[in-house]
């Protein structure tokens, strides 16, 4: 009679409630997370979304009880013209018949807009963003400082397999801009809002779960930090609520904004635009792209196109 194959022993270790398991010399245990352990990273998580969603409503409450000198606090700063002749719109190969679709910002959001993967008590609006070279265009869009680094390409830094990327050229001109790379542009709107308070029972959860405590923003340059900050999805991600960056954007565009223009936190020295295409009904602004494919839609965003912009 053939002998069975003998059954593979897989490790075993017996452990009491939160131990972390011994091991002999032979054997290496990459990970350990204990049933105590997960229940407790599980708590942390919720409270710190718990108080992350009360710091949001409660600032979000004042800004609305304040939207009409939020909205004319911004209108004070007077709008710029920005020329896009040879800035960059980079997509994905798949999308290169729709180079300036804003579809894509209603799915996913942007760092000045609002998508579906937002809770849907935050209206989607969207948002073409752009940049004034391929450079910067490059690392934008793949999240990277640099369009390379060593050996590794820049879809390699991101885990990425990868892909054929379409680069067009653009031409045209965006009116009303509001200009962000200058901090002192949001002075008018920290005239407002530097009086915001938070209450006591949001520091009383900042105690309880070991928060550091917040405090409202009181100048320019704490308010841009907040909102150029590099990760800036962790708070859409983690408590499924804007991030300043994304309320800003919603504010301009409320405003009469027709685009933000800031500069990259990816690539020191290079520039990038949201462009809101719902401001553009009665505008004058336009973007083009050169030498667009003869089987492309939708190759200009302007009054005409702006609507169409949304579902391309």
């Amino acid at each position: 009679m053939p002998k069975r194959p003998k059954k593979k022993r897989g490790l075993r270790y017996r452990l009491s409630k939160g131990e972390a398991p011994r091991l002999s010399p032979a054997e290496l245990l990459l990970e350990h997370v204990s049933d105590v352990d997960l229940a407790r990273s599980r708590t942390h998580g919720t409270r710190i979304a718990a108080y992350n969603t009360q710091l949001f409503y409660e600032l979000e409450g004042q800004r609305a009880a304040h939207a009409d000198e939020i909205r004319a606090s911004l209108q004070s700063i007077a709008g710029i013209s920005i020329s896009v002749d040879d800035w960059c719109r980079q997509v994905k190969a798949r999308y290169a018949l729709s180079p300036l679709s804003c579809a894509g910002s209603l799915i996913s959001s942007g760092r000045f807009n609002y998508g579906n993967d937002l809770d849907s008590r935050f209206p989607r609006f969207p948002a073409l963003y752009i940049a004034e070279d391929r450079a910067t265009a490059h690392c934008e869009m793949f999240q990277i400082a640099t369009e390379t680094s060593g050996t590794l390409s820049a879809e390699e830094m991101n885990f990425q397999p990868s892909q054929s990327i379409a680069a067009y050229a653009l031409a045209g001109t965006v009116h009303q801009v509001f200009d962000l790379t200058r901090a002192e542009n949001l002075a008018p709107f920290m005239e407002v809002t530097r009086g915001f308070t938070l209450s006591s029972e949001l520091r009383k959860m900042e105690k309880a779960f070991g928060i550091p405590a917040r405090h409202v923003a009181q100048t320019p340059e704490q308010l841009m930090a907040t909102v150029m900050d590099p990760n800036w999805r962790s708070y859409p991600m983690y408590a499924d609520i804007p991030a300043n960056s994304q309320v800003l954007g919603s504010l301009l565009q409320d405003a009469g904004f027709e685009a933000v223009i800031y500069n990259s936190v990816r690539l020191a020295g290079g520039r990038a635009m949201a462009v809101f295409p719902r401001s553009f009904p009665n505008s004058t602004s336009m973007v083009r792209i050169r030498g667009a494919p003869d089987q492309a839609r939708l190759t200009v965003l302007d009054s005409q196109t702006c609507k169409e912009s949304e579902r391309a």
